[in-house]
């Protein structure tokens, strides 16, 4: 009796087997693309619903994408209103990454790249090494 069950059991696996990887594997689709940018080059709106467009590169074409009412805006990890994102890109020059849906176009959230601080007209800072670190970008 344990015999034939062994039999069926090891018949059933050779067969399931091939048909499980097949199975699991899944086309994975990303579905928001990322530009590093700068405030050099990308100019902020006031307000949202709106357009943005910008080259994000010397090489690159020029781009629009929408800004709504569910587009995020942060400085570092801190996130903020736009009117604030504002405020810290009038500091100076400072990394801008664009993060948006590639089947809307719509910006899902903007991140400048400096540290926050309680009060946005004071003079920018570098990103700190924390930050440098989640990014990947250590020097």
């Amino acid at each position: 009796m344990y015999r034939q069950f062994l039999m069926v059991a090891l018949t059933l696996s050779s067969v399931a087997l091939p048909i499980v990887p097949a199975a699991a594997q899944v086309a994975m689709r990303s579905t928001e693309t990322a530009i590093e940018s700068s405030t050099e080059i990308v100019s902020l709106p006031a307000s949202v619903p709106t357009d943005l467009g910008f080259t994000p590169c010397a090489t690159c074409g020029f781009i629009t994408l929408r800004l709504d009412e569910s587009s995020r805006f942060y400085v570092g990890e801190q996130q903020v209103s736009l009117a604030d994102l504002n405020r810290y890109a009038n500091r100076g020059p400072a990394g801008l990454d664009v993060f948006f849906s590639e089947d809307t176009r719509i910006v899902t959230r903007i991140i400048l790249r400096t540290d926050f601080e309680s009060d946005p007209a004071a003079p920018a800072k570098a990103p700190s090494n924390q930050q440098k670190k989640l990014r990947g970008r250590t020097q």
